[in-house]
């Protein structure tokens, strides 16, 4: 089922929001700040070490500390700022791309660098642990302070902080007031380059239902989205001639049921079909916010269908086609993209 069969509601807010984003990224600009949107690393100054979900976590109140970088697969390392409405331009929320949780100085906890906060990742909560103002030091570097009103009624203003000066990886982060000259208190945002691949598929490409989002769905999705070991991922153009080149060849099926007599004339057919179909997608940028009326709709997850392909250079590439089916409970879908299920699925009423 394309994509344009869904409920889509974008036009208005993306006009709506071009103006006030054309003045944040000014805003930013003229402070060096961050570009909301844009996937960073964070680089603790005294150690060179980067702001790390440990144990590559997607779990809440999982603790965040600082690591090496790993440049092939850590995908924990990457973070997103967003500017908290309404505050000025250096307030932001720093999400991780990989858990969708956002950096949390987290109460109930104890020996933090004496406000009793820890540094965790927890959902979107909107409240003022979430918030963070970055005042700029020197050379790209930032302090992070906590903005939360709570904090800074309790405490004098208080700072991201590796505890102790700690240049060990897994270093324990909290918050403390500022100190002199206060390394460990001062982080850079790198914006993290896309990886360009050039490999090629090796075996079938797999393809299958993927979980896409779950009740109350109102996500903004690009329907060229190629993810390399987990993170969004630029490919070159051999390599999406390798892989539209692969599935038309034969593709290998996931937890869908396909006719046991599915003769080799229809599996060549079907495979070229799919072929250009994942070719299309991946020829595309268009951005699309995919909302539901759960009030009506017998919705609980909406599932993407997607091609998952083996490289040579050893990673793997999951390239979505832009189709999507949805569910009335968390079960993936057993059927085909475009069967008569598929094309029903997203308008069941209770």
């Amino acid at each position: 089922m394309s994509l344009s069969l869904f409920k889509l509601v974008f036009r208005l807010a993306l006009s709506a929001t071009a103006v006030f984003s054309s003045l944040t990224f000014g805003a930013a600009q003229a402070q060096n700040l961050p570009i909301e949107g844009v996937p960073y690393t964070i680089e603790a100054r005294h150690s060179g070490q980067f702001l790390d979900v440990i144990g590559r976590s997607q779990s809440e109140n999982a603790r965040i500390s600082q690591w090496p970088r790993q440049e092939k697969d850590g995908v924990q390392q990457i973070w997103i700022f967003e500017h908290v409405a309404g505050q000025e331009a250096n307030v932001f929320r720093i999400k991780s791309n990989y858990s969708q949780r956002y950096l949390t100085a987290a109460t109930g906890w104890i020996g933090y660098g004496g406000t009793g906060r820890a540094i965790i990742q927890r959902k979107l909560n909107a409240t003022g642990e979430q918030d963070w103002c970055l005042e700029a030091t020197t050379e790209s570097y930032f302090r992070i302070r906590s903005c939360d009103p709570v904090i800074l009624r309790d405490f004098r203003p208080v700072f991201l902080d590796a505890i102790g000066t700690n240049m060990s990886k897994d270093a324990r982060l909290g918050l403390y007031v500022e100190t002199t000259p206060g390394l460990q208190q001062q982080w850079k945002p790198m914006p993290v380059k896309p990886i360009i691949s050039k490999s090629t598929v090796v075996g079938r490409p797999v393809l299958k239902w993927k979980w896409f989002c779950q009740v109350k769905c109102n996500v903004e999705t690009t329907e060229e989205i190629v993810t390399v070991n987990g993170t969004e991922s630029t490919i070159s153009n051999e390599t999406k001639t390798s892989i539209t080149n692969a599935i038309a060849v034969g593709v290998e099926y996931s937890g869908v049921s396909v006719e046991a007599s599915h003769s080799q004339t229809n599996e060549s057919s079907s495979s070229a079909s799919e072929s250009k179909s994942f070719s299309r997608s991946m020829g595309k940028s268009r951005k699309d916010t995919i909302k539901f009326d759960t009030d009506t709709l017998n919705i609980f997850t909406v599932w993407a269908w997607v091609a998952v392909a083996q490289m040579s250079d050893g990673t793997e590439m999951i390239i979505n086609s832009g189709q999507y089916s949805c569910r009335p409970d968390a079960v993936a879908p057993t059927y085909l993209p475009g069967s008569a299920e598929d094309i029903k699925s997203c308008h069941i009423p209770r």
